[in-house]
């Protein structure tokens, strides 16, 4: 059951979140022309480029947050579908710990960095970037796999230091300095 802590943290996590929220609403819109709801070509194509690198990695968030939901809802445990390194199972589970969670807290603490990230490479990436996100998936849970304690390993950090690596690495060889920050 839900502890009284993880409950006020997610209250608190959605208060936070309603407060950023808040000044998008008043902020008054740049690179408007003068006619009402006519964009500049420019601004247009970012803005299309942002709301196709925010679509997949908000559908992957919303995804694993309906998992801890219904984890909640059914009162259970879903840390057995973790990664068990050296075992058959953890081979199978490779899919599925990245949507599991022990706790809010951990939730929370990947949620906000799995999502920067994706929409960096989504942002940036945008030909190839499903290619990206299920290849560091699948090498960060295999690698688990392989060199993992014996333990049930649950949680989307590895895809946080895949993406931070990839984009760390890949600005590197671009020269790309926006990809270094």
């Amino acid at each position: 059951m839900q502890s009284q802590n993880e409950t006020i943290y997610l209250l608190v996590l959605l208060l936070v979140l309603i407060v950023m929220g808040l000044p998008l609403i008043f902020i008054k819109r740049k690179g408007r022309n003068k006619k009402k709801n006519e964009l500049s070509p420019e601004l247009l194509t970012e803005r299309k480029k942002l709301f196709h690198a925010v679509i997949f990695p908000g559908f992957f968030l919303f995804l694993i947050w309906f998992v801890k939901f219904v984890e909640f809802g059914l009162q259970t445990d879903f840390a057995y579908y973790g990664i068990y390194p050296g075992e058959w199972k953890g081979l199978v589970c490779i899919i599925t710990a990245p949507l599991v969670h022990a706790d809010i807290k951990h939730l929370v603490d990947n949620s906000v960095p799995v999502f920067v990230l994706s929409v960096a490479i989504f942002y940036f990436y945008r030909e190839i970037s499903y290619q990206i996100f299920f290849i560091i998936y699948f090498i960060s849970g295999f690698l688990v796999w392989i060199v993992g304690r014996e333990a049930y390993h649950i949680g989307a950090s590895g895809l946080i230091y895949g993406f931070a690596a990839f984009l760390f690495l890949s600005g590197i060889i671009r020269k790309n300095t926006n990809l270094l920050a």
